[in-house]
């Protein structure tokens, strides 16, 4: 029954809370249930948020995708409660793909919109896209063209609401809006901000764990900088930071085993939009 099924969620969830082997690249990074239902993506949402903090320092991406036959009005309102940003929500509730039923022979079928997600998790995950490559008008694999069409317009009132949306272009199926579900500002609504963040504060831990150990002697605070620039200085040129600034670096006041380590930065942004403006001249 549908209490089980959400149980056995539950528990799958739980189970990504266990010690990962985080020398390789088998922790887990994007979560994309294969369910629709509201109590495992709110369970989906507390696991993500608690193993991103800086206690867990296991950052976590949610992608969740409705099943066939929901209304537009749904999507929305299920989008406004559950604004996260960690949390991605897909546009139309179905797909089409080709099944192969035997060998060398397809056939479409409607799949449910969740799959959508397994595809984007799959251009997250590709070693050699950069945090910083937008997903924004990306295709996506494996679909022929999207369940429900929509017009421009119609599109725009579901993407305003923080739902990511793809659209046919054939023969592709592509992200026409890439957002996360908080679109209080640029900072929350843009999933590559998320991602930057997430890579800059792990790529930052390996950095600065050469110092753990070492004699906290008069030259250490200016190492540290060093160091410290010269990783930011590399960033910038990998096209992950738009620019950084003020670096700060100093022993903690109440513990003089601490260094405490600050700047701030600029993540790098997708282009959206290009407008245009022609003068028409008369000869």
């Amino acid at each position: 029954d549908s209490s089980t099924a959400i149980q056995l969620f539950k528990d799958a969830i739980d189970a990504l809370e266990e010690p990962f082997d985080t020398t390789s690249e088998s922790t887990p990074y994007t979560i994309v249930p294969l369910s629709d239902d509201s109590q495992v993506w709110s369970y989906l949402k507390a696991h993500t948020e608690k193993m991103s903090t800086v206690e867990r320092r296991l950052n976590r991406y949610m992608i969740v995708g409705y099943n066939t036959n929901k209304k537009d009005s749904l999507v929305i309102e299920r989008a406004k409660s559950l604004v996260g940003n960690r949390v991605m929500m897909t546009y139309p509730v179905s797909g089409v793909m080709d099944v192969e039923i035997s060998r060398g022979e397809f056939i479409p079928a409607v799949v449910p919109g969740w799959y959508y997600g397994v595809a984007i998790a799959g251009l997250i995950a590709d070693p050699g896209t950069s945090p910083s490559e937008p997903l924004l008008n990306k295709r996506i694999q494996g679909f022929r063209e999207t369940g429900i069409f929509r017009n421009h317009l119609e599109h725009n009132q579901i993407a305003k609401e923080g739902v990511t949306i793809l659209v046919s272009k054939n023969p592709n199926v592509v992200i026409r809006d890439a957002l996360n579900t908080d679109m209080t500002s640029t900072l929350t609504k843009e999933p590559n901000v998320t991602f930057i963040t997430d890579f800059v504060e792990g790529q930052t831990e390996l950095v600065m764990n050469r110092f753990v150990g070492r004699p906290f002697i008069n030259t250490i605070l200016g190492e540290i900088e060093t160091v410290f620039s010269a990783f930011l200085q590399e960033l910038r040129r990998a096209g992950l930071l738009f620019d950084y600034k003020n670096i700060e670096v100093r022993e903690n006041d109440n513990d003089r085993t601490i260094v405490e380590l600050s700047a701030q930065y600029r993540p790098v942004l997708g282009v959206k939009y290009v407008f245009v403006t022609y003068r028409i001249q008369g000869i």
